[in-house]
């Protein structure tokens, strides 16, 4: 029996293991099937509408009783403990906050920043409510 050279024998089975996976391979790239797959995972997924999520919020939100320091120089009557929003005073600049409460006290409203996100079996509703008067934030908790 000849001796062979271990160089081509490798080779050789290399060249037919490639062959083999060529021809046994799908006639998709790997970016087809990537596609396949959001897509149907996209058919799996349906859009909450905002009223549906604005309604799941508003029904397991907390209620809040807090107590308001009306007295000192600042308190504005209790209006700076208010749980309000960040923007109260049309900036997005909550460190300036401190500084227009006077200006701003009479339109402040009760505020809740909140998002939900569904999966096949749960909702995931995240809640932040904060003290935006005076620019610290009180809680934040999932539900």
């Amino acid at each position: 029996m000849k001796k062979q050279n271990p160089k081509k024998v490798l080779s050789r089975a290399l060249i037919i293991m490639l062959s083999a996976i060529t021809f046994s391979c799908q006639d998709t790239t790997l970016e087809e099937s990537e596609n396949s797959a959001v897509a149907k995972e996209q058919q799996n997924f349906k859009k909450m509408s905002i009223s549906a999520s604005s309604n799941l919020a508003r029904r397991w939100a907390p209620i809040h009783y807090k107590d308001v320091d009306a007295t000192g120089t600042y308190a504005e009557g209790g209006k700076s403990d208010y749980l309000t929003a960040i923007n109260y005073d049309n900036d997005w600049n909550a460190e300036n906050n401190w500084n227009n409460l006077p200006a701003y006290a009479n339109s402040l409203a009760a505020h809740c920043y909140y998002s939900v996100v569904e999966s096949n079996t749960h909702w995931f509703i995240l809640m932040l409510f904060s003290l935006h008067a005076i620019g610290q934030i009180i809680r934040f908790y999932t539900i």
